[in-house]
């Protein structure tokens, strides 16, 4: 077998795009070359941004994009961001303090949300504010409390964010923080945007439960910024039953996978 680099090269990058993951213990053993020989081939691919290593092996190559506007976002996957907005909307209790970031699958969360009472939102979300304003207004949700966190808005994404809203963000501890994401992987959970990253991750810190809500197609995607490594979750609400891969991992790193 020609075991040259450009064979290997192009083998690996063939089976990635056929696959979209690649293993290094099974390539080795598929081009008869040591573990070791086949990290040095990734680690020069990943170079080249031909593929992005991940724990165990690699996966394809995404380069950073803009990341799409809020009223496209609202209306990709909607029914599955439905469904998960469904489920987690339960986990509120009365009287429960939660914080919830901007993404659209969240605010798919507050649009379910029915009939608890005495929670206190914290949010630096545009739209989701508005929605759960408007509930309260209607007597849907009773006794509740809104705060917004205050900085700089931006209008294309419905949100707010900066060096206020990090400071506001910090003086406060939740019960259960919700947060979205571009893409999540065994390594981190990654978003598009540097500032919305730092708040998703304070939000984490800042809650004694956190819950990832993610639809299937950000499984193994890893986006520009990193949010938090996979490990620091509690919970992942996905419309998606996990692997034997994911089954693992969650249960080495003890995180509850809900299948909604």
């Amino acid at each position: 077998m020609n075991s040259s680099f450009d064979y290997r090269k192009a083998f690996i990058l063939n089976t990635l795009a056929a696959s979209k993951r690649v293993s290094v213990n099974k390539l080795a053993e598929t081009l008869d070359v040591t573990p070791e020989t086949i990290r040095r081939d990734l680690s020069a691919l990943e170079k080249q941004k031909q593929l992005l290593r991940v724990h165990g092996g690699a996966i394809c190559y995404e380069n950073p994009v803009t990341e799409p506007l809020f009223v496209r976002k609202t209306n990709i996957k909607k029914k599955e961001k439905r469904r998960i907005g469904t489920f987690a909307a339960k986990i509120i209790k009365n009287g429960d303090t939660v914080v919830l970031d901007s993404g659209t699958t969240t605010l798919a969360l507050c649009e379910c949300l029915q009939q608890v009472s005495d929670v206190t939102f914290l949010t630096h979300s545009l739209a989701a504010a508005w929605c759960l304003n408007k509930k309260i207004e209607q007597k849907q949700l009773i006794n509740c409390q809104l705060i917004v966190l205050g900085g700089t808005v931006y209008p294309e994404q419905r949100s707010i964010k900066g060096t206020l809203t990090e400071r506001m963000l910090a003086s406060f501890k939740v019960n259960k923080a919700f947060i979205s994401c571009g893409g999540i992987n065994e390594q981190v959970i990654s978003d598009y945007d540097l500032e919305e990253c730092q708040i998703s991750s304070m939000m984490i810190e800042a809650a004694d439960e956190s819950y990832l809500l993610t639809d299937a197609t950000k499984l193994g995607k890893q986006n520009f910024c990193t949010i938090k490594p996979t490990s620091s979750i509690d919970h992942i609400i996905c419309d998606a039953e996990s692997d034997e891969r994911w089954k693992k991992f969650c249960e080495d790193e003890r995180i509850f996978w809900h299948r909604v």
